[in-house]
C-alpha cells in the first residue's frame, strides 16, 4: 500500500535532526561534561504530575509515570552533585526570550497551518 506522508511529519523530522546536529555541535565544542540532576529531580517531579492524569485516562499507559519515576530516582540519589543554580547575563536571559518567543511563533503558526489543511479535508 501506498500511504501518503503528511509534509508536517517531514518537518518535525527535518527539526529533530537540526536539533540534533546543533547538539552535536555544542557538545564536541564543550567536551564531556556531569549532568544537572536538579534538573534531572524537577523533570522527574513534573512528569509524575502529568503522569497520573495520563495513566488513569488512557487505563494503564503509565509511560509519564514510570519516566518521571526514573527521572526523580536518578535526581535523588545523586543530591549531593546537584549544581547550583547560576542567574543568566543579560546577554543569555535576552537569547532565551527570543527563542522562546520564536518557537512559540512557529508552533503557533505550524498549529495554525495544520487547522486550515484539516479544515479544506
Amino acid at each position: 500500500m501506498n500511504f501518503p506522508i503528511p509534509w508536517i511529519m517531514i518537518a518535525i523530522v527535518v527539526l529533530l535532526i537540526v536539533g540534533l546536529i546543533v547538539a552535536l555541535i555544542a557538545y564536541k565544542k564543550k567536551g564531556k561534561h556531569e549532568p544537572d540532576y536538579r534538573t534531572f529531580f524537577t523533570m522527574g517531579v513534573i512528569w509524575l504530575i502529568f503522569g497520573i492524569p495520563m495513566m488513569i485516562q488512557d487505563k494503564g499507559n503509565a509511560t509519564f509515570f514510570i519516566l518521571g519515576l526514573v527521572f526523580t530516582i536518578i535526581g535523588l540519589a545523586h543530591k549531593d552533585k546537584w549544581k547550583k543554580q547560576v542567574p543568566l547575563t543579560k546577554d543569555k536571559e535576552r537569547l532565551v526570550k527570543i527563542l522562546l518567543i520564536a518557537g512559540l511563533a512557529l508552533m503557533l503558526v505550524l498549529g495554525g497551518i495544520y487547522i486550515y489543511l484539516k479544515s479544506q479535508r
